[in-house]
């Protein structure tokens, strides 16, 4: 038997630890300051940098699958028609509402005049913003060790950090979709890192001690212009300002002066960023930043506890880098009271307060919202990785040479990493995030918007609350929709939906009396209409044709229902045909989502329709699903349009698309079967009789095409 030789095995891994000398910093002396390491080397016989390379790929892996597979947030669509809009020559909140700060349009705007419009562009750009982000947070907390430990092995530290993030799934799944997560972990992470390189060198205070270096300033200045401008794209970025600007401060050797630059600076950003929008739209904007987030809070016993579930979910979720957090200042505490040096510890661990007094301030603001959940937190979650892997450096560092406790420490990161990938998948999968098989929802929307453009109606104008279907359909919305289903007020008055931009009830029955090109909602919209909830639905059905049912479309993987304005042009169908029947209605044609099903799965089926000239009476439409064997297996009988359109309503000439969303038994056997379909008087159930020249037809029913049943189950739910 063959034994290993755990002296050699361990040697590379103890040296790694061995290279980082003991933080022995003395209460007096600077934040930070260099403390020479015995020697450095490599932990193992992988280099370091093809495993930051190995993370950052996974990591970017990751973003690129929630680029596709992802469900679409509602956000996302007036997030980017916000940034359509200000490059049309719109401005921010006097034109139109947006509930944010003002920067992210004018940054995704510049991105979609380059690249175009859409839900995918959208979420490149943001991937790029974040993928950029975490890779300087973990640039970040290299850089912080190495100041600590010059000479040390730091690429174990960004390798530590990288491996947090690509196993924070719930985290990038939020940093991989159009909101203002991506913009302004970047900006913060820019702000970060200058502000770790606002510290004079240690030469050049030798050189000149009472004079610290120009660059100090700068890099302060900068730091600051970056956190406003994450504040610009997300206000509650506020809740990190006093902490990063105490840090510039305490860090500085003029400190007076230093308070100086930042108050400058942040005047100088503030009124550049936001002035503007304050002097033309004062009340406006302070209203969707500010009351639009709390003006429907129902009460304050019922907003505790909300928020007490945010915090819940929040240390669930990222229970592994704040338990590591945890861990690591109890570690510190234990260090400075047995080295009686504990009244100077902020100072001595300045960058680490810095980055908790960061997250609680920020975390706070995101309790305030009635919208408040875990994933607000998304900003604080690098942060709390690099926190974390800080003082887990810190920990190894600080440890006596001894192959056992560095193995400790290597325990301890590996099974942080696996706790940390544990607790995002569960969040994950309770968020529904991602459905099981993974379906790109993009294409859902993508194919009820190509149905649109099919229609004629690119450029035209779609009544909807779902902004995303009219940007892939390229198409505009009526003005007071432009923040999609935060855009709908049911309740209040005229004047206040008016001055806010938004919608009520009367308004929105005005614009469906007045008429759009087309209409869209979804089962989420249909449920919300409330105080004329009827008088809503009818006028729908007086001023528009029922046409298209989109299944899956909104992030509850509901349907999204089509309608059109009365249309008299030729279409366009899938499968054409021209046969007139005897009460003077044409079919032109039939479209089929599919050729091919599963038993148990839905046929979706579009016929179309033109009228005569003169006014028809109420007929009912038929389908029949006919076997092999010439037996009806399936029939589906109702007035036009899910009875939204009866053909008395019919104008002369009109062509409507008449939709039919057909369940088939889970029981069916395999094989080819038919579809036919034909009309009935509603009143006598008199068959309407089919031309002597139909060319295919059996007794009154005009058969239609085929389909295939394939063996198996569907995995439809």
């Amino acid at each position: 038997m063959a034994f290993v030789d755990f002296a050699r095995l361990r040697a590379p891994i103890q040296t790694g630890f061995d290279s980082l000398a003991v933080d022995t910093a003395t209460p007096g002396s600077l934040p930070n300051q260099p403390i020479e390491a015995t020697r450095a080397s490599n932990f193992f016989s992988i280099p370091p940098r093809a495993l930051q390379g190995v993370w950052g790929l996974l990591l970017l892996g990751q973003l690129v699958f929630y680029l596709f597979y992802r469900i679409v947030n509602l956000d996302e669509g007036w997030y980017l028609w916000a940034s359509k809009l200000v490059y049309e020559g719109r401005f921010l909140y006097r034109d139109f509402a947006y509930t944010q700060t003002p920067l992210l349009p004018f940054v995704y705007g510049i991105f979609q005049r380059l690249l175009g419009q859409g839900l995918y562009q959208g979420r490149l750009i943001t991937i790029v913003f974040s993928m950029l982000a975490l890779l300087l947070y973990a640039r970040i907390a290299q850089r912080h060790i190495q100041t600590i430990y010059p000479t040390a092995n730091g690429h174990w530290v960004p390798i530590f950090c990288l491996a947090l993030f690509a196993s924070s799934f719930y985290m990038t799944a939020f940093l991989a979709y159009t909101a203002t997560y991506g913009l302004a972990s970047f900006l913060l992470s820019l702000a970060l890192l200058c502000a770790l390189n606002s510290a004079p060198s240690t030469a050049a205070l030798h050189l000149s001690p009472s004079r610290p270096q120009r660059h100090e300033f700068v890099s302060a200045a900068l730091a600051t212009a970056f956190l406003c401008m994450a504040i610009a794209t997300r206000l509650s970025v506020l809740g990190a300002a006093p902490a990063l600007a105490f840090y510039l401060i305490m860090r500085s050797q003029n400190r007076l002066r230093m308070v100086g630059v930042i108050a400058a600076s942040a005047l100088v950003a503030t009124l550049l960023l936001i002035g503007p929008f304050l002097w033309f739209s004062a009340a406006q904007m302070i209203y969707d930043i500010f009351g639009f987030h709390t003006d429907r809070i129902l009460s304050v016993q019922r907003q505790f506890t909300k928020m007490a579930g945010v915090l819940q979910r929040t240390a669930s979720t990222y229970a592994a880098p704040l338990l590591l957090i945890l861990l690591g200042f109890l570690n510190l505490l234990r260090n400075a009271i047995r080295q009686r040096q504990w009244p100077p510890l902020v100072r001595r661990y300045l960058f680490e307060t810095t980055l908790v007094g960061m997250t609680l301030g920020m975390l706070l603001l995101h309790l305030l919202p009635r919208t408040t959940d875990d994933y607000y937190n998304t900003l604080l979650g690098p942060i709390w990785a690099v926190l974390g892997t800080v003082l887990w450096a810190r920990f190894g560092h600080n440890l006596a040479a001894s192959a056992q406790r560095t193995a400790l420490v290597i325990l301890l990161a590996v099974l942080t990493i696996l706790l940390n990938g544990v607790m995002h998948a569960r969040t994950t999968l309770r968020a529904d995030l991602v459905q099981f098989p993974p379906q790109d929802q993009i294409e859902i929307v993508k194919s009820a918007a190509q149905f649109l453009r099919a229609a004629g109606l690119e450029n035209k104008t779609l009544l909807t609350l779902n902004t995303h279907l009219a940007l892939e359909a390229h198409m505009n919305v009526p003005t007071g929709y432009e923040m999609s289903i935060f855009s709908y007020r049911p309740t209040w008055s005229n004047e206040q939906a008016e001055r806010y931009k938004a919608i009520n009830n009367e308004l929105f029955i005005r614009d469906l009396t007045t008429g759009a090109d087309a209409m869209a909602v979804t089962d989420f919209d249909l449920e919300r209409f409330y105080g004329e909830r009827q008088r809503i639905f009818e006028t729908m059905w007086q001023h528009y044709r029922f046409a298209k049912i989109v299944p899956g479309f909104d992030p509850m993987r509901r349907n999204l229902y089509i309608y059109l304005a009365p249309r008299f042009t030729a279409p366009t169908p899938q499968f054409p045909l021209a046969v007139e029947l005897a009460n003077g209605v044409t079919l032109l044609g039939y479209d089929v989502d599919k050729p091919a099903y599963l038993p148990g799965e839905t046929l979706y089926l579009g016929i179309y329709w033109q009228a005569p000239e003169s006014t028809l009476k109420p007929y009912t439409v038929f389908v029949h699903i006919v076997d092999s064997q010439g037996r009806l297996a399936a029939n589906w009988d109702n007035p036009p349009c899910s009875t939204t359109c009866p053909t008395d309503t019919w104008l002369p000439h009109e062509v409507l698309r008449d939709p039919y969303r057909i369940p088939l038994p889970a029981d069916w056997e395999p094989g080819l079967y038919t579809l036919m379909t034909g009309m009935y008087d509603s009143a006598t159930g008199a068959d309407v009789a089919l031309p002597s020249t139909a060319p295919q037809s059996e007794g009154q029913r005009l058969i239609l095409g085929q389909i295939h049943v394939l063996p198996g189950s569907s995995v439809e739910h």
